[in-house]
């Protein structure tokens, strides 16, 4: 089944990373969406010097590929936000079902 939700912040992400290299958004490939909930306010990828609130969130990882390099995501219902690996946090294994490419728009 087709999630519509994680298909339009797909897109946005896509549009993102697609303007930021120049690309066309076609060349911006789905590697995977996963349904996550995070943990904190700071959708678990806090940027140096920001507080998290602890809480849960709803919303998606995405990880996109472009120019043979990996770009990853994280989402709630209202922000799409880019996260460094190197500050990436995963919440433990209660993630929902993946979202596959084939399964996406």
């Amino acid at each position: 089944a087709q999630d519509p939700v994680a298909a339009s912040l797909v897109g946005i992400a896509q549009r993102e990373i697609a303007q930021e290299l120049d690309l066309p958004q076609q060349r911006v490939q789905l590697v995977e969406v996963l349904a996550v909930t995070w943990t904190d306010s700071a959708l678990n990828c806090p940027l140096p010097e920001q507080t998290a609130t602890p809480m849960e969130v709803g919303g998606y990882r995405i990880l996109l590929e472009a120019g043979e390099r990996e770009y990853v995501f994280h989402t709630d219902f209202d922000r799409v936000v880019r996260c460094d690996p190197a500050n990436e946090a995963l919440p433990t294994a209660e993630n929902t079902p993946e979202i596959t490419p084939e399964t996406t728009p």
